[in-house]
């Protein structure tokens, strides 16, 4: 297990929270010791893959995982594969850390205490939504990202479900998970607890030795903070999340205010002309696809699903 870092390392949130966090969620918040040794050896341009796949092979449900999404349509192996070895050869160590990050996520959410249980399910929903979305505007719009556009949205709302675990008789005081976030749900988190989600979300990533763009995604996915490491990714997740949101109202895709959309402003900001027109000229099929994928996502993922949102 790693260590928590002390009060004053954490990304601001105040110290009553911290306490409160750790002493109600215990371990059950932090990612496996095999997946935060993998993430951390894949940081060492010395690492081999040898000495990847020897940390990797001490957790079945990760070496499946990537064994898996190497045999997927994605990749076209010329002759299946079998061995952990030759698949991270295939993939490469920035898939594998994705694929290592959704499977650990989703066996996080299976520990969290039930209490609160059905707000964690509404968010997880949520957050397969969002993944999706943005593997679906990464394709669209020819961002050029390769699995991170999933994990940023897989986790981007971690803060969120952490405050609905740690709170649950006070969450619908916190947030009424009607996803409806034009007055800013930050705002009426910071009132209830003193923080929002989004700092919350900066502790977990730093308590789990996470990426940092995927802190920055965590803490900036609001807007309440600058993006300074990857702000394409920021906006991607800010662009799917809004899009998420909307679908989650129930509310037609036709009538979809898509020139609304913050994160899609970024990323013609950011060199992606365009993008705002394209998703309004296709916002309905967007949907349509988004929603379909995701019937079968909602519950944790197991081996096989996140191969099936790339492909």
């Amino acid at each position: 297990m790693v260590a928590p870092a002390g009060p004053r390392e954490s990304a601001n949130i105040p110290i009553h929270v911290e306490r409160h966090l750790q002493s109600t969620l215990r371990e059950s918040f932090m990612l496996p010791t095999v997946a935060l040794e993998a993430l951390e050896i894949a940081k060492d341009p010395r690492c081999t893959i040898r000495e990847f796949s020897r940390i990797i092979e001490r957790d079945l449900r990760l070496a499946t995982e990537i064994i898996a999404q190497s045999n997927s349509v994605l990749f076209s192996p010329d002759r299946p594969i079998t061995s952990l070895h030759q698949s991270v050869l295939r993939l490469g160590f920035k898939q594998c850390q994705n694929l290592i990050l959704s499977a650990s996520f989703s066996s996080l959410m299976q520990k969290l205490p039930l209490e609160g249980r059905l707000a964690q399910e509404l968010l997880w929903r949520h957050s397969i939504t969002t993944a999706i979305t943005s593997v679906q505007l990464n394709r669209l719009l020819g961002l050029g990202f390769y699995g991170e556009d999933f994990t940023a949205g897989l986790i981007h709302d971690m803060g969120r479900m952490l405050i609905a675990a740690a709170y649950p008789d006070r969450y619908e005081e916190i947030d009424p998970l009607d996803f409806e976030e034009a007055d800013g749900i930050t705002q009426a988190e910071r009132d209830a607890l003193g923080t929002d989600h989004c700092a919350v979300g900066a502790w977990y990533a730093e308590q789990n030795r996470l990426p940092t763009e995927l802190r920055e995604v965590m803490l900036a996915h609001h807007g309440d903070q600058p993006a300074t490491i990857n702000r394409r990714l920021v906006a991607l997740t800010m662009a799917s999340d809004h899009i998420a949101n909307y679908i989650q109202t129930l509310a037609p895709a036709s009538e979809y205010p898509f020139r609304e959309n913050t994160g899609l402003q970024q990323l013609e900001e950011l060199g992606s002309p365009g993008v705002i027109e394209r998703v309004g000229e296709l916002c309905t099929s967007l949907m349509t696809d988004v929603i379909y994928q995701s019937i079968d996502m909602s519950k944790p993922l197991h081996p096989g699903q996140f191969q099936r949102a790339q492909c």
